[in-house]
C-alpha cells in the first residue's frame, strides 16, 4: 500500500520514471488485478504502448470475457493510433469483441465511437451514436459532445445542433464543462452567427477559469491537454474580436495566449503575423510570426 500511495504521488506530479518503478516494484510483490489495471492505464498515458499490452493480455489470457481488460487494451490501441493510425482497426476490433459478450457496455460504445471518429467515418460515426441512443439508458455527455463536434467539422450542422439540445441538460455544473459552450460556439461559427459565437466563447472562459486542479485532470486527463484546449478557445475568441474590428487590441492578446499555451499551434502564429501585417504594419513582426506558423506546420 506504502509503495503504491508513492506511485500514485509521483505520477500526480507527473514524475513518470519514478512511478514506473513503484508501480512495477508493487506489482512484483502481488498479483492483483486492479493494481496492473491502474499500472496499465499510467503505462498507456505516458505513451508505453508494447509494456501496457502485456498486462492487459495477462489478465484476458486468464479470462477472455474479462471486458476491463478488453476495453483497457481497445483504449491502449486507440491512443497508440494517435502515432500508428494502424491501431484504429485493432481498436475497433476489440470494441466490437466487447458487443459481442455485452450489447449495452457503455465503455465499448462510447469508446467504438471515439475509433469512428478518429478514422472520420461519418457513416459509422452517425450509426454507433443512433445505436448508443437505443442501448443505453444514459449516454455519456463528454462522448455526444465530441460527437456533435466532429459532425461540426463534416458540416452537418442540424445533427450537430441536435445533439448539442439534448445534451444540455446532462452537462454538470459542478464542476463546470467547457467543452460544450465550445462546441456551441463552433457551431454559431459555422452559421456566421458572430454575437452567439462571441457569447459561447466567454462562458466557456469563464468556466475554464472556475476549474481547480483536480477538475482539469478529472475532465481532460492532463494539464496538457487542458492547455490545448485553452489554447483553442483564446484562438478562436481572438479571431471573433479581429472580425468584427480589425484594430481590436483584444485579439492580439487572446492569439499570444493561445500561443503560449499551445507552442506547436500554428493557426495562433498565423493570426498573429495577420495582426502585425494588417493592422500594425509592421512586416518584420509579421514576418517573424508567418515563419512561425510555417515551421508549425
Amino acid at each position: 500500500k506504502e509503495i503504491i500511495a508513492y506511485a500514485r504521488k509521483f505520477r500526480e506530479h507527473e514524475r513518470n520514471f519514478a512511478a514506473e518503478r513503484k508501480y512495477e516494484m508493487a506489482a512484483q510483490l502481488r498479483d492483483d488485478r486492479k493494481l496492473d489495471f491502474e499500472y496499465a492505464q499510467f503505462l498507456t498515458d505516458i505513451d508505453k504502448y508494447e509494456k501496457s499490452l502485456s498486462m492487459y493480455n495477462y489478465w484476458i489470457d486468464k479470462k477472455r470475457d474479462d471486458l476491463q481488460a478488453r476495453n483497457g487494451r481497445g483504449e491502449t490501441y486507440l491512443k497508440w493510433a494517435d502515432i500508428d493510425s494502424s491501431n484504429l482497426e485493432n481498436a475497433e476490433n476489440e470494441f466490437l469483441d466487447i458487443l459481442d459478450y455485452q450489447l449495452d457496455n457503455a465503455q465499448a460504445i462510447n469508446n467504438l465511437l471515439a475509433t469512428y471518429i478518429k478514422m472520420d467515418n461519418r457513416k459509422k460515426v452517425l450509426d454507433t451514436y443512433h445505436w448508443a441512443a437505443a442501448y443505453l439508458k444514459k449516454q455519456d455527455y463528454k462522448t455526444q459532445i465530441k460527437t456533435a463536434g466532429y459532425l461540426i467539422d463534416s458540416g452537418d450542422l442540424n445533427e450537430a445542433r441536435r445533439i448539442l439540445t439534448g445534451v444540455s441538460e446532462l452537462v454538470p455544473n459542478k464542476p463546470p464543462y467547457p467543452e460544450y459552450d465550445y462546441q456551441l460556439a463552433r457551431y454559431n461559427k459555422a452559421l456566421l452567427v458572430r454575437p452567439d459565437e462571441r457569447k459561447n466563447l466567454e462562458n466557456a472562459l469563464a468556466k475554464m477559469e472556475m476549474l481547480s486542479g483536480s477538475d482539469i485532470k478529472k475532465i481532460f486527463g492532463s494539464e496538457k491537454v487542458f492547455n490545448r484546449f485553452q489554447a483553442n478557445v483564446y484562438n478562436d475568441l481572438g479571431e471573433n474580436y479581429y472580425e468584427t474590428s480589425r484594430t481590436d487590441i483584444r485579439a492580439f492578446k487572446m492569439f499570444d495566449k493561445a500561443s503560449v499555451l499551445n507552442p506547436n499551434m500554428g493557426k495562433a502564429f498565423y493570426n498573429l503575423g495577420n495582426f502585425a501585417y494588417l493592422t500594425k504594419a509592421d512586416r518584420e513582426e509579421a514576418l517573424r510570426y508567418y515563419t512561425q506558423a510555417y515551421d508549425k506546420g
